[in-house]
């Protein structure tokens, strides 16, 4: 059940690690312009946090399928 947990929570952080990375490269700010860092990083931010959440959603809904036997 760990084990389990722990691949779920490694599963939701993954991408959101890897958009960290190129996000906090000083690349982005070159990427995005200086006028545009005002919408870019919010953007960025909310697009993460989508993201997470659906990620959150559809794993969950995968394992309490599998645990139901249903899938």
């Amino acid at each position: 059940m760990t084990v389990r947990r722990l691949t779920f929570i490694t599963t939701i952080f993954m991408p959101l690690t890897l958009l960290a990375g190129i996000g906090g490269m000083s690349e982005w700010s070159m990427m995005t312009g200086p006028e545009n860092w005002r919408i870019a990083y919010p953007a960025f931010l909310l697009v993460m946090v989508v993201i997470g959440f659906t990620s959150y959603y559809l794993l969950n809904r995968l394992e309490t399928r599998a645990d139901d036997g249903t899938g």
